[in-house]
């Protein structure tokens, strides 16, 4: 260790009269200093040799940049795809659906890529209920209570086989500190070949009360998330609560970039940023573009660093376990079959 750096790490905890969270703010103000002064910066490049690396690129399409579908069509387009290199935010209010999507998320992509799941509000088994329950369409909490017919538990005989497909890797302690999160998703890159890194609730990170405190901590995860990414080209994506001003705005609640919480540099860092939005949830029977919204789910795409603006649409089925590409117009509807069971067919002899 620097001998300036251990001086000065003895002067702080010795002193009397600091306090707890006055030795805390010393020294992460030491360490970025610190940080600062031992960083190397590469040897710049000319512009003319930038773009001849890129003529190479540029001049066959056999050299496509690749990018990472999330298996929702329009959504998909939307997005141009997710690339490495990237930090996406999936931001949205409480009973929005986040956990659900990115856990449906991280099994679609998982498909072709490693993931690296965080969760940092649920337990390992609560999360694990989740995946099977995106897979096989079962209500989350009939998982977690074990409370399920027989024949639902007919489908979970072979559970543990059907997810040898999914590379998929999950994590629920978040007590470490920023630099041993780092190390750690650095170890799984490479001994796991992690492309995707996946945060469940980034507000989770801070248990720290005070607000200045807790939106300085969350924005230096951000920043070294945002880091992590471009240096090692992984694309890490994160969900993040917004704050309580979409519910005091007037007619439609749509979330808006300015509403993500505790934090400018969730906004500032995130190349990509899709809040999700149900106007059912606030009883509202039809979307400003006049759709019905029974099990829709608005993907408003509110900051694309390289591409257009956007909105598509999801559906979301009536367990919320599974969401969908939406039909505008579709007369499909989905019906669970334990459900078509409890009908009374004297009622409906054609369903004898």
């Amino acid at each position: 260790m620097d001998t300036i750096f251990k001086k000065k790490l003895e002067e702080i905890i010795n002193n009397p009269k600091l306090e707890i969270q006055d030795m805390r703010n010393e020294f992460h103000k030491m360490v970025s200093q610190w940080d600062f002064q031992n960083t190397i910066l590469k040897k710049p490049k000319k512009i003319e040799e930038l773009a001849f690396e890129g003529k190479e690129l540029w001049g066959s399409d056999s050299h496509k940049i690749e990018t990472i579908k999330t298996g929702f069509k329009d959504l998909d387009m939307s997005l141009q795809g997710l690339n490495f290199g990237e930090l996406v935010v999936i931001g949205g209010r409480p009973s929005m659906g986040k956990t659900q999507f990115i856990a449906q998320l991280a099994l679609q992509i998982s498909v072709s890529h490693p993931v690296l799941f965080f969760s940092f509000d649920e337990s390992e088994y609560a999360m694990t209920c989740r995946f099977v329950s995106s897979l096989y369409g079962i209500a989350t909490n009939q998982l977690i209570t074990n409370e399920m017919s027989d024949e639902t538990r007919k489908k979970l005989l072979r559970v543990d086989e059907e997810m040898q497909k999914y590379q998929l890797f999950l994590n629920d302690d978040y007590s470490c500190s920023l630099a041993a999160f780092q190390n750690y998703c650095q170890t799984q890159i490479k001994e796991q070949g992690i492309k995707i890194i996946m945060i469940d609730n980034l507000q989770k990170v801070s248990n720290n009360n005070l607000s200045n405190y807790k939106e300085k901590e969350i924005g230096n995860w951000v920043r070294a998330l945002k880091k992590m990414a471009h240096e090692q080209q992984v694309c890490v994506i994160i969900t993040s609560q917004l704050s309580r001003a979409v519910e005091g705005r007037p007619g439609f609640k749509i979330p808006q970039l300015s509403d993500l919480s505790d934090s400018g540099s969730i906004e500032q860092e995130a190349d990509k940023v899709l809040l999700m939005y149900r106007p059912e949830f606030y009883k509202i029977d039809e979307n400003e573009d006049f759709i019905f919204t029974a099990g829709l789910v608005e993907m408003i795409l509110a900051k694309n660093k390289n591409g257009d603006l956007a909105k598509t649409y999801l559906m979301v089925n009536y367990n919320f376990t599974q969401f969908r590409n939406f039909k505008e117009n579709s007369s499909e509807f989905e019906f669970s079959q334990e459900r078509i069971n409890e009908i009374d067919t004297n009622d409906f002899p054609f369903l004898k």
